[in-house]
């Protein structure tokens, strides 16, 4: 199976013409994008008591969480795929079909910045191109895209210690299923494995970005992601369905946008030239401020990656019980000589959306002061912050804060959202 996918995306006789493989592409990123809705769907849905977050708070007001948007937008997804599939729809109508899809989902954002899915940043901005670029133009943007998210994904990964990162977990168990005791391997052998997988990737995206070693990069890709479906898959690691559907949809997308030739039209891809080298500074820009400290995280391709900002709230074991009830089950045990308990706050979050908690600073302080103000009396707190330095993202500032006055000042760094609006509405 493996060696006739090979053998296909390797053709050099495959002339595919870049309308085709631009609207395949979009197809298969709106299908996964379903499916991915599907496996979240508490975040999407509002059926969960996760506080959310808006991305831009308006003082005095505040916002549902949308059942009936994120209907609406599910009903416009399965419109696209339905013209995406139709030969004969107006052009006109696939366009505003497009356009309304793209502002609901990104309304979907504003509501809960948790939303903020990697996937659903993905299918967004390949939409975006979609609708400003056509052609040649837009199958050259929306392969940089992919292109990005394997360099960035791996930068983000960086670090001196790798072993106890998500990339030391995935080479500590690829090792052992093939038979092979990671600890009877040297640490500095290891350590190598480790930073030869994150380059790796780097190289994949690299080859992807030119004409002449494409086709080695998407057997790369292929490679990678089916590597990762055996580690994290039922069988390894049984990570949570969309890690699985996530690598599923770059398995399909991948041979659809650099399998095979390109077929030779004739375009005007001078009219468009000022945009597209807009939006490329904007494909790469984006995601490597994100590495400074200045875009988010997941719109930022860190995936898999230890660099994100960590905020963890404890409690003292004096105050577990002034804990609101909904979170009793998320209260660890102090540590051995520790009165303080931490508050497991990635798991509610697991539990209540499917979905682990959105990387940010400012969404992890918005959650955090949720929880503190649940409580009849204050209750006595720390909070134990990791953040990566500016530039140096792979070296971690590590620092306390215990105090109100301490959360308040932290608020006022953010410039989105980050206040909480309590629970959503649950349907009854």
């Amino acid at each position: 199976m493996l060696k006739r996918l090979t053998s296909l995306v390797l053709r050099r006789d495959l002339a595919i013409p870049p309308e085709k493989r631009t609207t395949a592409a979009l197809l298969v990123l709106a299908v996964f994008e379903l499916l991915l809705i599907a496996a979240t769907r508490p975040l999407w849905m509002g059926r969960n008591d996760f506080p959310h977050v808006p991305l831009l708070a308006v003082p005095g007001r505040t916002f549902s969480g949308g059942n009936a948007v994120s209907l609406f937008f599910v009903t416009l997804l399965c419109m696209l795929i339905a013209r995406l599939l139709s030969k004969s729809s107006p052009r006109q109508v696939i366009r505003l079909v497009f356009g309304v899809t793209l502002l609901t989902g990104i309304s979907l954002v504003f509501v809960d910045q948790h939303r903020l899915q990697a996937w659903h940043w993905l299918f967004l901005l390949n939409l975006a191109v979609t609708l400003v670029l056509q052609g040649t133009n837009r199958l050259r943007l929306m392969r940089q895209i992919v292109a990005s998210v394997y360099v960035c994904s791996a930068l983000s990964r960086i670090t001196f210690v790798p072993a106890q990162g998500i990339t030391g977990v995935i080479v500590r168990q690829l090792l052992s299923m093939l038979g092979i005791e990671p600890t009877g391997i040297s640490d500095q052998t290891f350590d190598l494995l480790c930073h030869a997988m994150t380059a790796g990737e780097v190289l994949i995206g690299l080859l992807l970005l030119s004409e002449r070693t494409r086709s080695f990069g998407c057997v790369g890709a292929l490679l990678l992601h089916g590597t990762l479906l055996i580690v994290l898959g039922p069988w390894g690691l049984n990570h949570h369905i969309g890690v699985l559907l996530w690598n599923i949809c770059f398995l399909c997308l991948v041979p659809v946008l650099f399998a095979g030739n390109d077929l030779a039209v004739e375009s005007a891809e001078h009219e468009h030239a000022g945009r597209r080298r807009l939006a490329l500074i904007m494909i790469w820009g984006f995601p490597i401020s994100g590495l400074l400290g200045l875009a988010d995280n997941w719109p930022s391709w860190q995936l898999y990656s230890s660099r994100p900002e960590s905020w963890i709230l404890f409690v003292h074991e004096a105050d577990r019980t002034k804990v609101v009830p909904t979170l009793a089950n998320y209260l660890g045990d102090p540590a051995p000589l520790s009165d303080w308990c931490p508050v497991m706050l990635d798991r509610w979050s697991l539990d209540q959306t499917s979905s682990p908690m959105y990387p940010e600073d400012r969404f992890q302080l918005a959650v955090i002061e949720w929880v503190l103000a649940q409580s009849d009396s204050p209750l006595q707190f720390q909070i134990a912050i990791s953040e990566p330095q500016r530039v140096l993202w792979w070296r971690r500032n590590e620092r306390t804060i215990d105090t109100r006055e301490s959360l308040q000042r932290e608020r006022q760094r953010f410039l989105l959202g980050s206040t909480s609006v309590g629970f959503r509405t649950k349907d009854r």
